[in-house]
């Protein structure tokens, strides 16, 4: 069982996105803002993450390079649904250049979030 964090600013749709987690044999924890979850990645530290490209006046990528040193070596997955400015496209291309793992795109299904966390979660070895 692995921690997974997820960075989104849509309270529901994070919970939505745990409970999807806890389903798939994962504990996770969902936070709404920038300021606890990098709290919570300095006091437990996860196997990978999920975050929102779009949070309010931020963006994942300013999270994840503001953070740099900190996330290094976590597994980063962005979520996104896009927006009216930027085109999904836009957003894999631009994940890819700033070294997230993947892109799941809203609505994503419980098997692509599984998909996802497989290839990234290393499995516990004991």
């Amino acid at each position: 069982m692995a921690l997974v964090y997820i960075l989104e600013d849509d309270r529901i749709l994070a919970g939505t996105i745990c409970k999807l987690i806890d389903s798939l044999g994962h504990s996770c924890e969902s936070f709404v803002d920038c300021d606890s979850f990098i709290a919570a990645v300095k006091r437990t530290p996860p196997a990978a993450f999920l975050v929102d490209m779009w949070l309010g006046p931020t963006t994942a990528l300013e999270v994840v390079s503001g953070n740099a040193d900190l996330l290094a070596g976590i597994p980063a997955i962005m979520i996104s649904g896009g927006n009216g400015e930027v085109s999904l496209e836009k957003v894999t291309a631009i994940a890819d250049i700033e070294g997230f793992g993947d892109v799941l795109y809203k609505p994503f299904e419980r098997k692509e979030l599984q998909a996802v966390l497989t290839k990234h979660l290393k499995p516990n070895v004991t």
